[in-house]
């Protein structure tokens, strides 16, 4: 069903007893729970999102190249949470510095039995990220719009985050990261809840959310930190 393709491209609470963590300019407090290429794909996450281009860039400079496929495959789902011109000028970017491995599907399928194959992997997906609140999402959502419910079921989960080349727990917490900048209340806790559900630890998100000043910047860290205290832990 894919392949990995091997190639250049070119020129083409804060937790306060932590110890501090540098990678590709990011300082934070951090437990060290999070492992480094995590935390650098985290990291290229946030860089995308907030449309830093040359942070960015140092960062996949510094990512190993065998973790080049997961990074990219980071980049590509931001396309769900900023659109195609930002994801667009991310890929450019890492590019001109040098994309080493990527994973290669088949395009979009256009018969019908690949579009159930798509709704199937989306259901599939759903539940692997909200466990046993999967139904209540899907039917929420078909609710909100059924055209933009079937999008989030097929296009979203079915043929975006279902990709192979980074686990469910990665994706989520680079979620978080892409995110960290944007976030209101509800869609904050439901983000917890789905990196928790997808096997990330709680203090894994916390180490992630701990990098959104320097992503985002200090006001959106203060914000973050606000709704991390106002959370009810018990709900999430």
């Amino acid at each position: 069903i894919f392949f990995r393709q091997l190639f250049f491209v070119a020129p083409m609470m804060r937790l306060r007893a932590l110890a501090c963590t540098k990678i590709s300019g990011i300082r934070q407090l951090s437990s060290g729970k999070l492992d480094a290429e995590t935390k650098q794909l985290c990291a290229v996450a946030g860089y995308v999102a907030s449309g830093n281009l040359a942070q960015l860039a140092r960062t996949w400079e510094q990512l190993p190249r065998h973790q080049h496929a997961a990074g990219t495959e980071v980049v590509l789902q931001n396309v769900l949470y900023n659109g195609i011109p930002r994801t667009k000028m991310a890929l450019s970017t890492i590019c001109s510095v040098g994309v080493y491995d990527r994973v290669i599907i088949d395009p979009y399928p256009s018969l019908e039995s690949k579009r159930k194959e798509l709704a199937d992997t989306g259901e599939e997906t759903i539940k692997a990220f909200y466990g046993t609140r999967a139904e209540r999402f899907m039917k929420a959502t078909m609710l909100l719009q059924p055209a933009y419910g079937y999008w989030v079921r097929d296009f979203m989960y079915g043929r975006i985050l279902s990709r192979p080349g980074v686990s469910h727990r990665t994706r989520a917490l680079c979620e978080l990261s892409s995110l960290a900048g944007q976030f209101v209340f509800p869609q904050f806790r439901t983000c917890i809840m789905i990196a928790l559900t997808a096997g990330a630890t709680m203090e894994e998100v916390r180490e992630v959310l701990d990098m959104t000043g320097s992503i985002w910047g200090v006001e959106k860290q203060a914000m973050v930190d606000a709704l991390w205290r106002g959370m009810n832990m018990k709900r999430v």
